[in-house]
């Protein structure tokens, strides 16, 4: 009968938009896994980053102590200075030393969501995190739009939806 096989052929079309519902929802996990790497990635950057700055720091202020130390013994220089610069530079050290668990933490969690063992040494080059070419805001946003698999997912589950209303209506012929 003619009437089965457009029922058929309507079924097959809502098994196909059923098999790109499913591409789609893998594509947006996809997405946030990325995601997380990328914000991950940038984070450990960041903060290894602040911890040069801090080594620089400390590097400052012990080469500062050692000078202070000469100006106290030559009486240029008060015992408050040589106290302030031993505390600035103990409260440097201290600070160097809270960043070590956060990167450690973040290196292991990025380690996990590659699927490395999460002892695995990782190694951060920030020059190698490049700047993108600036692109005009009316393409980007056209772009995002277009690969945001939310939105593809929506318009796959509205022809599946259309599908469905055809064969409910292919019923009654």
């Amino acid at each position: 009968p003619l009437t089965q096989q457009f029922k058929v052929g309507l079924g097959i079309e809502l098994a196909g938009a059923g098999v790109e519902a499913s591409n789609e929802q893998l594509r947006a996990k996809r997405h946030a896994i990325v995601n997380e790497v990328r914000l991950l990635y940038y984070g450990i950057a960041q903060a290894e980053s602040g911890r040069r700055r801090l080594q620089a720091t400390v590097e400052f202020l012990k080469e500062l102590e050692r000078e202070t130390d000469q100006q106290a013994v030559q009486r240029v220089a008060l015992r408050a200075d040589q106290l302030t610069v031993k505390a600035q530079r103990v409260k440097a050290e201290y600070e160097l030393l809270k960043t070590d668990d956060p990167i450690a933490t973040q290196k292991e969690q990025l380690n996990r969501l590659m699927g490395r063992p999460v002892t695995m040494s990782l190694d951060i080059d920030a020059s190698s995190i490049a700047q993108s070419d600036a692109a005009s805001l009316d393409d980007a946003v056209a772009e995002a739009l277009a690969s945001r698999p939310e939105l593809r997912l929506a318009r796959v589950q509205r022809r599946k939806a259309e599908l469905e209303r055809r064969i409910a209506s292919a019923e009654r012929i």
